[in-house]
């Protein structure tokens, strides 16, 4: 058996779900309809955690319902394990216990990269990575938001962040571990070959 999943950068990943949940739509109407997108994200922040006053990290507390990636990984039920520890110290236990369940974590930032290097633990083909992007906003000049929103954004991540940031180095160390060069001539093949897969795609449909 072997075990994989993927994770995104959490501010982009919450910026990103906030708007495909429509709850920048939502909050205009607590916030007005000209509020900027910043604001609106603010206001879902104050609306869903109105208790947080400080937003030092490492929290002291987390507002369970802004941070579902945890929970997905299994945070809920191993927090009762670890909850006598300090906050950064069972965040310490929790990425231990990920590093050791899963074989491989993939990043959303690498997933070209990735993918190949799944396709070398699993053995497969080109055509068995191969995917098709769908519902990629971009990024939008009218979506940004302040460095003191990003703060609060990353408090609220703090659990996801770290294991963004630490998966995110043990993916340099596979590709390392199969070696560099191999990973980046195979990405550069595995593009070529997923561009050339799409045009019969549509040249066929």
């Amino acid at each position: 058996t072997f075990y994989t999943t993927v994770l995104r950068e959490p501010v982009s990943r919450f910026l990103s779900a906030f708007s495909y949940l429509g709850q920048d739509k939502l909050m205009q109407g607590i916030c007005g309809s000209n509020c900027t997108f910043d604001e609106l994200v603010n206001t879902h922040i104050k609306t869903s955690c109105p208790e947080i006053v400080s937003w030092d990290i490492p929290p002291s507390e987390l507002c369970l319902g802004l941070y579902p990636v945890p929970k997905d990984l299994g945070w809920t039920n191993f927090s009762v394990s670890v909850a006598d520890l300090e906050m950064e110290d069972q965040v310490d236990a929790f990425i231990v216990m990920l590093d050791r369940e899963m074989d491989l974590v993939m990043i959303t930032e690498r997933i070209d990269e990735s993918l190949v290097v799944l396709k070398h633990y699993m053995q497969w083909n080109m055509s068995d990575i191969v995917y098709w992007s769908q519902k990629v906003s971009g990024s939008r000049p009218d979506k940004v938001i302040s460095e003191e929103t990003r703060k609060k954004i990353l408090y609220f991540s703090y659990i996801e962040n770290r294991a963004y940031n630490h998966f995110s180095a043990a993916l340099e160390n596979h590709i390392v571990q199969i070696g560099k060069d191999k990973i980046s001539e195979e990405v550069a093949e595995f593009r070529t070959f997923k561009d050339a897969f799409f045009e019969d795609c549509a040249m066929s449909c």
